[in-house]
């Protein structure tokens, strides 16, 4: 029976996979291998630092990030202690944030790192409910200061995890299905809309474009750079979870190509701008007809949320890669 908890369904893949790879990350020159425990811990981590702090149920977090797999890291944390993440873009504009922070009570905050942090123009700090913000980067910071650092949220919630291990157990399996997980705004129109899906209705979209999917499986190698707090690119890093591959999340859009030749996919998730944006490029350096090349030669399948233009679909089909469209995911933030 599918899960309807990210409790049930985080637990049931830890004891299914264990000390499997789960993800690969940059580190330097070489590549850190990260397990199912791995992930474990961190995830635990978080969310013990977040508990001992006095995080409740409901509580809203804004996260103001890439998806990174720090991010990812920290939305499932909230997840599993039955908080409701609050995506926007690193590119937001400023009144798009005043009308966040006016709308919900914020106690959270995520922000990917300091150049995005000093856009938010000082409205962060001075905002009174929230209690905490953290900067998904080497930011310079002590621990007892508002603005804090992933590495040392990460650091003292290990911490803590042994002694909160019966707590926090206790805290996560009490989280209910209804409980709200993400909330999306969508500020393209007149008045802004805002659409909110609890933990079950996400998991159950997942499922559900899985179906679409299901050549995907654990022995696939996955890869994604997404930038959008649209629901493709929130929902997307969650099939790693679900379906067990292997994957690894591009840092920026700098060493994008760079290190898509050393993971070298099978399965790929670009936006239709990404899709654009990638034969753009190789028809600048390398021509589209390298395509499969310039992606590592092994890639497969690219999962967008909308079909793009004729002229970029027809590059990646001509080079052998079969392109698969999940619009079901991108029409709930627009």
């Amino acid at each position: 029976m599918p899960e309807t908890r990210f409790y049930d369904l985080f637990e049931n893949k830890i004891k299914e996979n264990k000390s499997k790879l789960l993800f690969q990350k940059r580190d330097g020159w070489s590549w850190k291998q990260i397990t199912w425990l791995d992930f474990q811990t961190e995830v635990r981590s978080i969310s013990s630092f977040l508990m001992d702090f006095g995080f409740e149920k409901g509580d809203r977090v804004l996260i103001i990030s890439s998806n990174s797999l720090e991010c990812l890291n920290v939305e499932l944390s909230v997840y599993l202690m039955g908080g409701c993440t609050i995506p926007l873009s690193n590119d937001f504009d400023i009144n798009n944030l005043e009308y966040i922070l006016k709308k919900e009570k914020v106690k959270y905050v995520f922000i990917e790192n300091e150049e995005v942090l000093a856009k938010t123009d000082k409205k962060l700090e001075s905002k009174r409910s929230i209690r905490k913000i953290f900067v998904l980067s080497d930011y310079k910071s002590k621990i007892e200061d508002k603005v804090v650092n992933y590495k040392s949220l990460v650091k003292f919630g290990f911490l803590k995890a042994k002694k909160l291990k019966d707590e926090l157990k206790e805290f996560t399996e009490s989280v209910e299905p209804d409980m709200p997980a993400i909330s999306f705004y969508d500020f393209k129109g007149e008045e802004p809309k805002n659409k909110i899906l609890t933990q079950e209705v996400f998991l159950e979209l997942l499922q559900h474009a899985y179906k679409k999917i299901r050549f995907v499986t654990s022995d696939d190698q996955l890869y994604s750079y997404l930038t959008s707090s649209n629901s493709f690119s929130k929902l997307a890093n969650f099939f790693t979870i679900l379906i067990g591959s292997i994957a690894a999340i591009a840092e920026n859009k700098k060493d994008f190509f760079r290190d898509v030749l050393e993971v070298m996919p099978t399965v790929m998730f670009l936006t239709k701008e990404g899709m654009e944006r990638s034969v753009e490029h190789l028809s600048r350096t390398s021509g589209s007809h390298a395509l499969k090349k310039s992606f590592g030669g092994r890639l497969k399948y690219v999962i967008t949320d909308s079909e793009p233009a004729h002229n970029v679909k027809n590059a990646f089909i001509g080079s052998g890669i079969s392109v698969i469209e999940l619009p079901e995911l991108a029409v709930l933030s627009s």
